[in-house]
């Protein structure tokens, strides 16, 4: 009976090692994942550098639709290009925009080197092809919202 009730206890202990275990595999998993995910914060960056080409944009003011595929803004291409450095560049014919952008979560920042205020617009979708982003304006008209879609035209 002695001898049963040792082996159970060193069973017992074994059998609470084997948790600890787990349990400390359990905690890496969570570190990795948590690495992981501020890992992915940064490849969102890396994402959007490149050039990119406005195929499209959609406009409503005071949530009435006005443009779809808008003439006025789409007569030449229009080029975005995001550099590693978190500066950027728009071309639009004639028309030259430089300034420096900054991404957080989903929201773009982008202020223009001779403007004292910063454009926002929030990323509705990202990949190796493609940019969607959303804007919000207010204006003496009301406010505006627009969507505009990027593919990309080199990395």
């Amino acid at each position: 009976m002695v001898q049963e009730f040792k082996k159970f206890k060193k069973f017992k202990s074994l059998r609470g090692m084997k948790k600890s275990e787990s349990l400390g595999m359990a905690l890496l998993l969570i570190c990795l994942c948590a690495v992981s995910c501020v890992d992915s914060d940064s490849s969102i960056d890396d994402q959007i550098i490149g050039e990119w080409k406005l195929v499209s944009i959609s406009s409503e003011i005071n949530n009435v639709q006005e443009n779809q595929n808008d003439g006025y803004l789409l007569d030449s291409d229009v080029y975005y290009t995001f550099k590693a450095d978190s500066t950027y560049q728009i071309l639009d014919g004639d028309y030259e925009e430089l300034g420096r952008w900054e991404l957080n979560d989903s929201t773009l920042t982008m202020c223009a080197d001779d403007t004292l205020g910063n454009s926002e617009y929030k990323i509705l979708r990202l990949d190796a092809d493609s940019l969607f982003h959303e804007s919000y304006s207010d204006s003496e008209f009301g406010v505006i919202h627009e969507l505009m879609k990027f593919i990309r035209i080199a990395q």
